[in-house]
């Protein structure tokens, strides 16, 4: 049963579970190979029955209600793959998103792996991050409980920040070796953790260049959404390889960080109510005392409750209807 978004999620983002929409979660871990990390993998689905739980949340963020291991609903269901944040966001920084597209009926799985301890080692996080995806939905695909539950035809990706350059790369997007390593550039316009290469002297000129050049296409993937993705310009020729429908989010009227990305595979859209840090989660009451006290920026925390509720009604709105629209159409 869909119910309508507005509802679910209201209540979802408020902390009380709603009774007749139950969240199952689950955890997969995948083993590293090659150069690919160990990733954690958070599975939010519909569930049969179970008493809810928080999870998720910490001293900052508040956690989603859901159900530990429950029994999935019968059927075949839509699978979304979500890759939230930069290159040192914490684990499940998205799970407000992943649960929320769970409450529309998909399995949502929600990718995490270890961030970088260093910039040197972050460099190369532009091209990891579309491999971790692709080998998270291999994990899934061949996990006994649910490869027998995914309906193929209806795969995608949702990302933020780089997990939405990711969903582009992912998409087909390409990368311009030249344009990625001059995105520090201009100081007005550079991504946000150029100030982190810079402080630790890491120039984007050591990236491997081999690697990062390399398609990234996974044709599983049918359709992607990138909310405020990072490194837009870095996509070679505005996008023009991208060959899965897909979505990009502008997290607010001022922001244009993706208007690099012009190609007809893509739609922009702009969430007017919402602002750069609302790709983040509600916070606590004490989470914008402890950002401050530890040096962090309690902007993340966002003006209210009630605008963070707000700007996420209208992310999780456009990003459901793009994908059910796009699927109608047999796209």
């Amino acid at each position: 049963m869909r119910v309508p978004l507005s509802i679910f999620l209201f209540v979802a983002c408020m902390g009380t579970a709603y009774a007749d929409e139950l969240l199952g979660v689950s955890t997969i871990e995948v083993e590293g190979a090659g150069s690919g990390q160990a990733l954690s993998l958070s599975v939010w689905y519909p569930a049969t029955s179970g008493t809810p739980e928080e999870i998720g949340g910490s001293a900052v963020f508040m956690g989603v209600s859901a159900v530990q291991n429950a029994p999935i609903v019968s059927g075949k269901l839509p699978l979304v793959l979500v890759s939230h944040g930069g290159l040192r966001s914490a684990d499940n920084s998205g799970a407000w998103l992943a649960s929320a597209l769970a409450q529309a009926g998909r399995i949502a799985v929600e990718i995490n792996g270890l961030r970088p301890h260093s910039a040197t080692e972050a460099v190369d996080e532009i091209w990891q991050r579309p491999d971790d995806i692709s080998r998270a939905l291999d994990a899934i695909l061949e996990n006994a409980d649910y490869s027998a539950r995914v309906d193929l035809q209806d795969i995608s990706v949702v990302g933020y920040a780089l997990g939405g350059t990711a969903a582009l790369a992912l998409a087909g997007g390409e990368f311009d070796a030249p344009s990625f390593i001059q995105s520090c550039a201009d100081s007005l316009k550079n991504p946000p953790d150029c100030a982190w290469y810079n402080a630790q002297n890491v120039s984007l000129d050591t990236v491997d260049q081999v690697q990062l050049i390399a398609p990234r296409r996974d044709t599983r993937v049918k359709l992607a959404v990138a909310i405020n993705p990072e490194y837009a310009a870095a996509f070679s020729n505005g996008g023009d390889t991208i060959e899965a429908q897909s979505l990009l989010i502008n997290l607010g009227r001022d922001e244009q960080s993706s208007s690099a990305i012009q190609t007809k595979k893509v739609t922009h859209s702009v969430a007017q109510e919402a602002n750069l840090f609302d790709g983040f989660g509600l916070c606590t009451p004490a989470g914008p005392t402890i950002l401050v006290d530890d040096g962090g920026n309690p902007d993340l925390c966002g003006y209210s409750r009630e605008e963070r509720v707000l700007a996420h009604l209208e992310v999780v709105d456009k990003v459901e209807s793009f994908l059910l629209s796009v699927n109608d159409k047999g796209e």
